[in-house]
């Protein structure tokens, strides 16, 4: 991943936090970046998500 950036703030919003790729050639891939979420061809906003809701549901599913 090639990443082009002009300060820290770009930098950070590009790092790739999480991915989870599958060996189905039909599974959608996932990423999460500092500021976005993408998956399969959409992307998502990090402001348009739930975050807090997002980890209730994580920690309650352990």
């Amino acid at each position: 991943m090639a990443i082009q950036t002009f300060g820290i703030g770009d930098v950070v919003s590009q790092l790739l936090l999480h991915g989870e790729r599958s060996r189905n050639p039909l599974a959608r891939t996932v990423q999460l970046t500092g500021d976005r979420l993408r998956r399969g061809g959409g992307i998502t906003p990090l402001s348009e998500l739930n975050l807090g809701a997002m980890a209730e549901a994580f920690q309650r599913g352990r």
